[in-house]
């Protein structure tokens, strides 16, 4: 999570991401912020300006700011009025003001001067702050450039109330955990109500009347945005088409194999995307897409670290936000029906093992949370998650999205594959 309120530990943390990704220390970098913020808030000087280290993720610095108003000059009434008021021991109460609140994020990876991906994740939080019914991070300004006291992009966007749902759960009773459950069983139906007839991710040119009339749509980049440039003539992206989900993924398979072979020469990419093409069209034949109209809206990394809540009482909380869209996308509507089987699984269970969803918890409580989301997102969801076929699908699509660019990301789509082959051996 690149948003998460700090904890404990986030200071460690964040000085472990910096030596990692070898980045500026903290201890002059923030010399830095405060110039920016200087730059950005004018009539401010450093007093007003408190900076909190947060723990940040693997593609973001995350800075905490809190802007306080200049002290106002007194003037000489002033002055003359409160030496009358200590000789007559009146001391008049203070407003204590608290400042405005914002999340600064700072790319970790910044290339040729310039982060394309930053404006995609503008234009994301722009449509859902207009699409989506829940509190999401706003932008007060970005830059997608160096040209700054920073020198590299940046992100101030407003800070949403609340802690991370992932500090507070384990402060939470039952009660208030079955109240967290309902909720983010009902935001997951709510997010998939938001469609558009294409798929991709949302257009960088859009305008706020767009969100509400003709949504831009574009292609997943390939290569990805957030890759050095290159003169490889492959479009990154481009405006999205009308397709059906079977046509949407095996034009994804194709544009993978496509890179592949410019930058390895023809009839050299890995034979996975043959076979994850042979996957499509097989389940396309057996019915699997025959329900789908459009594309939903994913959050593909919807997980308890990146979301915000607060108690309200002794058997409700109140989810306060939603953070770190940055994959977010229009997808298929097998992609949409993740369940957030994290809820009831134990805590060393991984993000991407989607099997945990189809086992039964040991702890009672565990249970009654599982079977508080089955109630609650109904039966068709339900299918969509719990089916290995669409379990395979949300796997390979993870593949088809970001590429393989290692040996090990080789070895895991090459196993999705033999699952499938032991689901429906091949001929």
């Amino acid at each position: 999570n690149d948003d998460a309120a700090s904890d404990a530990g986030s200071e460690a943390v964040s000085e472990t991401s910096t030596l990692e990704h070898d980045q500026e220390p903290y201890s002059t970098f923030s010399q830095k912020v405060l110039l920016l913020l200087m730059e950005l808030f004018p009539g401010h000087d450093t007093k007003c300006f408190k900076l909190e280290r947060m723990k940040g993720g693997s593609y973001n610095r995350i800075i905490g700011v809190t802007v306080r108003p200049p002290e106002k000059k007194k003037t000489r009434f002033r002055k003359i009025r409160d030496v009358f008021f200590r000789c007559a021991g009146y001391r008049p109460k203070q407003k204590a003001n608290a400042g405005d609140q914002y999340i600064l994020r700072i790319p970790r990876l910044f290339f040729d001067g310039v982060d394309n991906e930053m404006v995609y994740h503008a234009a994301t939080l722009a449509f859902l702050a207009k699409r989506c019914p829940y509190a999401v991070p706003k932008i007060l300004v970005h830059d997608k450039t160096g040209n700054n006291a920073l020198g590299t992009a940046y992100m101030l966007q407003y800070r949403l109330p609340g802690q991370s749902l992932f500090n507070l759960w384990d402060e939470l009773n039952f009660e208030q955990q079955k109240s967290a459950v309902r909720q983010l069983s009902q935001i997951l139906l709510d997010l998939h109500k938001i469609t558009s007839h294409f798929g991709g991710i949302v257009g960088k040119m859009n305008s706020v009347y767009d969100f509400d009339t003709f949504l831009q749509v574009e292609t997943f980049p390939i290569p990805d945005l957030s890759a050095p440039t290159n003169d490889n003539p492959i479009l990154r992206t481009a405006c999205s088409k009308l397709q059906t989900t079977r046509d949407f993924l095996i034009d994804l398979c194709k544009r993978r194999k496509q890179e592949e072979e410019y930058n390895c020469g023809v009839g050299e990419s890995w034979p996975v995307w043959d076979d994850f093409t042979r996957i499509i069209n097989k389940l396309d034949k057996l019915g699997f897409f025959n329900d789908h109209r459009g594309f939903h809206l994913c959050h593909l990394d919807f997980q308890i670290r990146n979301l915000l809540a607060e108690v309200v009482d002794n058997s409700t909380i109140k989810i306060t936000g939603i953070l770190d869209w940055d994959s977010a996308l229009l997808g298929p509507k097998f992609l949409s029906y993740r369940a957030p089987f994290f809820l009831w699984c134990d805590d060393d269970s991984q993000d991407s093992d989607e099997e945990q969803v189809l086992h039964v918890p040991e702890n009672e409580e565990d249970r009654e949370l599982k079977k508080i989301f089955e109630d609650t997102v109904g039966p068709e969801f339900l299918r969509y998650a719990t089916a290995p076929e669409y379990i395979i699908l949300r796997r390979m699509f993870w593949k088809m999205r970001s590429g393989i660019s290692s040996d090990w990301e080789l070895t895991a789509a090459q196993d999705i594959v033999a699952d499938f082959n032991k689901l429906y051996p091949m001929d």
